[in-house]
């Protein structure tokens, strides 16, 4: 996987929604490859989700990655239509887990 150090030269764009169960999010990039930061999120507590994180590491970079776990919990919370879609495509038993490659580690 490549990733660029102008990793900040992004799209941001800050939401409010009508929604009772997301109230503000900020957009990352462009479709395909936009990432919806939500401020408030159902599902599991913060400190629950943080304790269970994936760490990883691409070359120089080390990031954090919600547990599939609690990322499917999001999701199913959230339920939106795309929330859906994603539930079927992460609940496929075949799914890498992303401990196995050396690539990322589990940290707790």
């Amino acid at each position: 996987m490549k990733h660029s150090k102008n990793i900040l030269e992004v799209t941001l764009s800050s939401r409010k929604t009508t929604s009772s169960r997301i109230k503000e999010f900020f957009i990352l990039g462009l479709v395909p490859n936009r990432i919806d930061l939500l401020m408030e999120a159902a599902g599991p507590d913060f400190s629950e989700a943080f304790a269970s994180r994936i760490r990883a590491r691409e070359g120089d970079l080390e990031f954090n990655l919600v547990a599939l776990q609690d990322l499917l919990a999001m999701k199913r919370a959230a339920n939106r239509p795309q929330d859906q879609a994603d539930i079927a495509a992460l609940d496929d038993p075949n799914l890498l887990n992303l401990g196995q490659d050396g690539g990322s580690e589990k940290d707790g």
